[in-house]
């Protein structure tokens, strides 16, 4: 059984180690602290919870590889690896979330606000590309990097649409998940690319957050089976 309060106070340590190693460390060994923090989350996951879900292991697996290939970020193609590893959790948890939602009747939310949103976000997408292309190591980065942006855009609607059309507590934890992705990663971007070194703050203490709610989304099977109960549109 998922014992909250015991992942609050390891994730709470985890980010004030994190904040420790941002404050005192070089960026390679600051770097392998984050790995270290995914790793630990892992671990936790597998040897202390009950009722793993093979889908958070394997995100979990592809963001431990993401962090590895992190730490040299500069050196040959991780790069390259560290994009691939970071589009492939977003497609674990993507697949996983429509796993349980296209069970549900499917309604048309509307058209102007996702129009909007989609726009927003593309937006945001094209301007980080414009203030990070520069420092790219080769003009392939560049695809990449549209890619995992998709994928977080995706992610970032899917949320949305989850909480539009079932409105549960559950769905909100969802949202968090999302958007603490997304803080990450644009912070990372500001933080490595602009070089505003204390943003790295703000990205891990994103980092730690949408590990500690990726594990309670994937494991509060309780809020999953209300969400099953209460819904009249439920179908097996």
């Amino acid at each position: 059984m998922l014992k909250l309060s015991s992942l609050v106070f390891c994730a709470v340590v985890i980010a004030v180690l994190n904040i420790l190693a941002i404050s005192f460390l070089s960026p390679i060994p600051m770097r392998g602290v984050r790995l270290i923090s995914t790793c630990l989350f892992l671990s936790y996951y597998t040897f202390f919870i009950s009722g793993r879900n093979k889908y958070v292991v394997a995100i979990l697996i592809a963001l431990v590889a993401r962090d590895y290939f992190y730490i040299h970020y500069e050196q040959d193609d991780y790069d390259y690896y560290f994009f691939a590893f970071s589009i492939l959790s977003y497609i674990l948890l993507l697949i996983k979330q429509w796993r349980k939602l296209i069970k549900y009747k499917f309604q048309t939310p509307s058209l102007l606000v996702g129009a909007l949103l989609t726009f927003a976000f593309a937006f945001m997408l094209v301007q980080l590309e414009e203030i990070a292309s520069p420092e790219f190591r080769e003009p392939g980065i560049t695809y990449a990097f549209y890619i995992f942006g998709s994928a977080i855009i995706a992610l970032l609607l899917s949320s949305l649409y989850y909480y539009y059309r079932v409105g549960s507590r559950r769905s909100i934890i969802f949202c968090f998940l999302a958007y603490s992705c997304l803080i990450t990663d644009v912070a990372s971007c500001f933080a490595y690319y602009v070089s505003i070194y204390e943003m790295y703050y703000l990205e891990r203490i994103a980092y730690v957050t949408s590990l500690f709610l990726l594990i309670n989304y994937g494991l509060n099977t309780g809020l999953l089976d209300r969400e099953r109960k209460y819904s009249t549109d439920y179908s097996e």
